[in-house]
């Protein structure tokens, strides 16, 4: 007895061979239609809350924000905020918006990385301009082109 409880101790599973009788070739059935047409409605009535979401209700919305950052509650918070400086969380939080509420604060940002960056690409950019102007202008005409025909002189 202590024989066979070790043999299936030691293999708690066994798996034999069904007899050829129970074998049968997987002959695929062909699908049922109306689960198929009926996962198609929900995935269309989904695409199209998605887009009235996407076409209607987000612009929508983007509009009233801008029009309340512009004139409204949220431009008298943030400009409430822009003097305060004892919630430096939430200006880290519309550090973005508090540079557009008042753009002129931006260059007087020096200290900061943001305000060093800022001053930069506005250098950078007048620096390219007169490069350009001082390389055969601003036209495309580089050093290398020929020089434009001088106008001719009216005849008197």
């Amino acid at each position: 007895v202590a024989s066979s409880s070790a043999a299936a101790a030691a293999a708690p599973y066994t798996f034999s061979q069904p007899s050829s009788a129970y074998l049968v070739d997987y002959v695929p059935s062909p699908m049922d239609t109306s689960a198929l047409q009926a996962q198609l409605w929900v995935l269309a009535g989904v695409g199209v809350m998605t887009a009235y979401w996407w076409y209607v209700l987000v612009p929508g919305a983007r509009v009233n924000l801008a029009v309340n950052k512009r004139s409204g509650k949220l431009r008298t918070y943030l400009e409430e905020l822009k003097g305060d400086d004892s919630r430096k969380v939430e200006r880290m939080f519309y550090e973005k918006w508090l540079a557009k509420v008042d753009p002129e604060v931006k260059f007087l940002l020096r200290g900061t990385a943001e305000g060093d960056a800022a001053a930069a690409d506005a250098k950078m950019g007048i620096t390219a301009i007169s490069n350009a102007a001082g390389a055969g202008g601003l036209d495309g005409a580089g050093a290398g082109a020929a020089p434009a025909p001088a106008p001719a002189a009216a005849a008197a």
